[in-house]
């Protein structure tokens, strides 16, 4: 072989150069890399059609059970204000989530820490290089694993405003497994989350300065938009006319913040106004 010339001889005797090789790779990883944006493109137009948090949430969560990852979660708190409540929405156990916000873990959680000064996706194993890992942090990740949450990763989300989110992927696989999981689809997750988060923040999820209270017959009326019903339904419902209804939702828009049903309805669900 003359330096400088490099050639793969197949069994069958059959002469490939380095370019050629390459451009067989390079066509390959193509057709992959389109797939993959076509599936993230159609992920992003179903989004468009979710009107309500929680068909957000499911949407996303759903995606990342095909991907691989059993648990997922999104976490969205303002750092600069302390005083406002984070939310966190996942498909983690229920007594999990209970418990780790009866214990406060989201002020200890360095996983929210590490996000919130970060700008790419990023592994729990690699949080230990850059902060000392805290006794407190310890404890969370040990009562993390007795409901199957073994390793984790996450993906940082820096607004609008000051809002932070965070979003994670988590489950019991073999370290290595998750690791190498999780590097193959982490730049997938990081659009699939950043898309779930600005819908969320359509429907008003980051929303959550001081409202006036809605009267009975205001939340009554809130309550059956959330659940399908039409001005012309919820007026036989309630035996009231649809000009009545319509009077009640500029009031409850305006009390709101809203701009239409299903965002006065996604705001009135996270401020516990009512359950649909």
């Amino acid at each position: 072989m003359k330096k400088g010339h490099l050639q793969f001889i197949s069994n069958d005797d059959i002469h490939y150069t380095i370019n050629e090789i390459f451009n067989i790779i390079f066509i390959k990883s193509s057709m992959i890399t389109r797939s993959t944006l076509d599936d993230i493109d159609g992920f992003l137009n179903r989004l468009s059609e979710c009107h309500d948090v929680d068909s957000v949430i499911n949407l996303l969560c759903n995606r990342m059970n095909d991907l691989g990852f059993a648990k997922a979660a999104y976490w969205l708190r303002w750092p600069s204000k302390p005083e406002k409540p984070h939310i966190i929405l996942t498909s983690y156990p229920e007594e999990f989530v209970s418990h780790y916000q009866a214990q406060n873990y989201g002020t200890h959680d360095m996983v929210g820490r590490y996000a919130t000064n970060a700008n790419l996706p990023f592994s729990w194993q690699t949080i230990g290089q850059r902060y000392p890992i805290t006794r407190q942090q310890k404890i969370i990740f040990h009562d993390s694993q007795s409901v199957g949450i073994k390793e984790g990763a996450s993906v940082p989300i820096h607004g609008p405003n000051l809002t932070k989110a965070t979003f994670s992927v988590a489950g019991d696989l073999p370290t290595g497994e998750f690791q190498q999981l999780f590097a193959y689809h982490r730049h997938e997750i990081h659009l699939l989350a950043t898309g779930a988060h600005e819908r969320l923040m359509m429907l008003g999820l980051g929303n959550l300065d001081p409202i006036k209270p809605l009267t009975s017959r205001e939340t009554e009326v809130i309550l059956w938009i959330s659940r399908g019903l039409t001005y012309g339904q919820i007026g036989e419902r309630l035996g009231i006319q649809d000009d009545t209804i319509k009077k009640h939702m500029q009031s409850i828009f305006d009390k709101l913040g809203a701009t239409n049903g299903p965002h006065a309805a996604a705001i009135a669900i996270i401020h516990g106004i009512i359950v649909p």
